[in-house]
């Protein structure tokens, strides 16, 4: 029995979960614009033109086809810019079809100085980890090294520190930040949540859950019930590696258990 430390808002319940990994893909997006047809023009007869008429002609079709040159060269680049977003343009995402959140922002390895995974979950690897509320590109120093919070999307319904490193750590702490935002309140959400090795989350500032168990992944290995608020929501997931394996995972569902919709995930506050 893993060591389930909620807190008194929450109720938490010990479940059987589903260790099958379920890689969905997204549905692809069709469709199209084509870019305007140039037609080109009319060639106008010059057999009977003076020299003067053939150069005055000739001058004019030359700046006509550098004007239809011009106009093709904009055209194609409208048409460019309607499949490549403008820089700074918002990007919607939201849950995968069944409710795993897979799109993060990820601060790891975070070596630790002695002291078990189940003292190293307990304790703020980082100043005031609770509060935590930050954007790709920023910087924090944690053991003696500066980290960078960097994106990061899950290939399937659990994020993959090691995976995500390129490499093994061990004894090390890691951090997920995701933020959920919701057009109005929504209660008895059903957070079902997985971590190998232990795991802790706060919710908008509150500490909801911890386990302190060493463990291997069970996917919704532990249930809860929160409110998400309308607004920005914020999840702060910190995982600690003891060895090996280390993971996480995080599925949003609506009271009768089916996936949550109506919400997007955000990956700044």
């Amino acid at each position: 029995m893993n060591d389930i430390r909620p807190s008194p808002a929450m109720n938490w319940e010990k479940v059987r979960g589903d260790s099958a990994v379920a890689a969905g893909v997204p549905p692809a997006v069709e469709g199209g614009v084509s870019p305007p047809g140039i037609l080109p023009g009319s060639w106008s007869s010059c057999a009977k033109s003076s020299s003067l008429d053939l150069a005055k002609n000739f001058a004019s079709q030359k700046y006509f086809l550098k004007r239809r040159l011009a106009l093709v060269v904009l055209a194609a680049s409208a048409f460019l810019n309607l499949l490549v977003p403008p820089a700074g343009a918002a990007e919607t995402l939201t849950p995968d079809p069944e409710g795993y959140v897979r799109h993060w922002l990820m601060l790891a390895p975070i070596a630790l100085r002695g002291g078990s995974g189940a003292e190293a979950i307990l304790k703020d690897q980082i100043q005031n980890e609770a509060a935590l509320r930050p954007k790709a590109g920023d910087k924090v120093q944690a053991a003696g090294k500066e980290l960078t919070w960097d994106k990061v999307v899950a290939s399937t319904n659990f994020v993959d520190f090691n995976a995500a490193l390129k490499g093994i750590h061990d004894q090390a702490a890691g951090y997920l930040v995701t933020y959920i935002e919701c057009d109005a309140d929504i209660p008895d959400v059903i957070l079902a949540v997985a971590s190998n090795d232990q795991g802790r989350i706060h919710f908008n500032g509150v500490d909801i859950y911890a386990v302190t168990e060493a463990r291997q992944l069970m996917l919704d290995a532990d249930k809860g019930r929160v409110t998400l608020k309308k607004g920005t929501n914020v999840f702060v997931f910190k995982v600690i590696n003891e060895q090996n394996s280390w993971q996480a995972a995080m599925r949003l569902m609506d009271k009768a258990g089916a996936p949550l919709k109506n919400v997007r995930i955000k990956l700044s506050p």
